[in-house]
């Protein structure tokens, strides 16, 4: 009867071996479909990693270019502020020498600066 183990068992041993035959070969097309669907997401990931760091670039400049034109603007505002003042000082001083008043401007009939657009400063 021991004799007749191992020819019994011989059967077993087979569908166990083409099982991990089967089992190999279920893993490697698993793997190589894992394989291709991970290269396809990480060439977008990295197509989309691209664009966002393309994007905050030029966020930045965008960023860099808003704060030298409010820079700038603040410089005109404190000039034009100035201009006024100096207009308003010589148009009394004016009034004061010739004696002939000059018509006070309602501060609401002066344009301000924000209101200028290009067109309008060569309109003259």
């Amino acid at each position: 009867m021991s004799e007749r183990l191992p020819e019994t068992l011989k059967p077993f041993y087979d569908r166990a071996l083409q099982a991990d035959e089967r089992l190999d070969r279920l893993e490697a097309a698993l793997t190589s479909k894992t394989d291709s669907g991970n290269k396809a997401l990480v060439e977008k990931m990295g197509e989309l990693q691209s664009m966002l760091e393309q994007a905050s670039t030029r966020l930045a400049q965008e960023q860099l270019k808003v704060k030298a034109l409010t820079v700038e603007k603040e410089k005109q505002n404190y000039r034009v502020e100035h201009l006024v003042r100096a207009l308003r000082a010589a148009d009394q001083e004016l009034e004061r020498l010739q004696g002939i008043p000059i018509p006070k401007m309602n501060p609401a009939d002066i344009i301000r600066y924000e209101d200028l657009s290009i067109t309008s400063l060569y309109r003259k």
